[in-house]
């Protein structure tokens, strides 16, 4: 995490190592966020915080 951001780099063989995603957390979580892999692929994360 960097100045309120969540970074992921693409480490795996399948997708573009040049690709980062960036989730913004300084207003609260998303509830989705894409994280791309190659040329508009990837996957979408739902994130449920329930107490």
């Amino acid at each position: 995490m960097v100045n309120g951001q969540l970074i992921f780099e693409n480490n795996s063989r399948d997708c573009d190592p040049k690709m980062v995603t960036r989730v913004d957390l300084k207003l609260g979580l998303p509830k989705t966020f894409f994280r791309e892999c190659n040329k508009g692929k990837g996957d979408i994360y739902l994130l449920d915080i329930t107490k």
